[in-house]
């Protein structure tokens, strides 16, 4: 059983800094809460009852809000919540790495603070659980393309309908549009196979800046499959300036 999210919450920030200025971008709000929060009520919807938070040294305003803010008294009270630092600072296969003492050699869900989940609390993160009971493998939720422009990290990446919903991933492959609509996100459930290839991927010190995906094509090159779920709703991404300006418009909208 999965009982583990970890949120990577370490990084810098850069494509935000005109709006978060020196501050975290992990608590800039959207629709009337920080940004973390969501990630933090994905967990609990979901029934996840650990949750690690990733961050590095000059990042404890995330701390201290969730622990002291009157925001979060239930989600401390029914998440048993931790604070891991990522101290080389190397992408996000760092971060996860960061993790890695805390979910040993068992499947764990990643959730980017910047990811919003849309819709029904815990419904994607229930969607991950359900498939892996299926695929046992790292599975990441899809979300429809609303954008791409606010996308740019989220290159478009090989898929293939299994059945429904259920994709298998091609990491390693980059075409020139996005397959079926869908693009990856930074919500996904992994393996310690995934967690192995981060541990390798850093210590090879291949880059500053290893990402998720660099990972995914090691394990792709080795034959690990690798699938995807069609999460059937949006997925905001508020990780750079115009994806963040979005987010905001689209909880606005559902003022009126």
């Amino acid at each position: 059983m999965v009982q583990t999210m970890i949120i990577p919450a370490a990084g810098y920030g850069t494509r935000m800094r005109e709006i978060a200025g020196t501050g975290c971008k992990e608590l800039l709000p959207v629709g009337g809460r920080p940004a973390i929060q969501y990630a933090l009520e994905e967990a609990l919807a979901a029934g996840i009852s650990n949750v690690g938070i990733v961050i590095r040294e000059g990042k404890e305003e995330i701390r201290d809000f969730i622990l002291r803010s009157d925001a979060t008294v239930n989600l401390r009270k029914r998440l048993d919540i931790h604070f891991l630092y990522q101290r080389r600072m190397s992408g996000e296969c760092g971060a996860i790495l960061a993790a890695s003492d805390m979910v040993s050699d068992r499947p764990f869900l990643v959730h980017y603070p910047d990811n919003i989940v849309t819709g029904i609390p815990g419904r994607v993160t229930g969607m991950l659980l359900k498939e892996f009971g299926e695929v046992q493998g790292d599975i990441l939720a899809l979300s429809p393309v609303l954008d791409t422009e606010s996308f740019a990290s989220a290159r478009p990446m090989g898929l293939r309908r299994l059945r429904g919903n259920l994709f298998r991933l091609s990491p390693d492959e980059i075409p020139v549009d996005f397959a079926y609509g869908l693009r990856t996100t930074g919500v996904y459930l992994a393996t310690a196979v995934f967690m192995d290839a981060c541990r390798e991927l850093v210590k090879s010190g291949m880059s500053v800046e290893i990402k998720d995906r660099d990972a995914y094509c090691l394990l792709a090159a080795r034959g690990c499959d690798m699938h995807g779920v069609d999460a059937g709703q949006d997925i905001l991404d508020t990780g750079s300036t115009k994806g963040y300006t979005n987010a905001c418009d689209f909880f606005r909208s559902l003022e009126y």
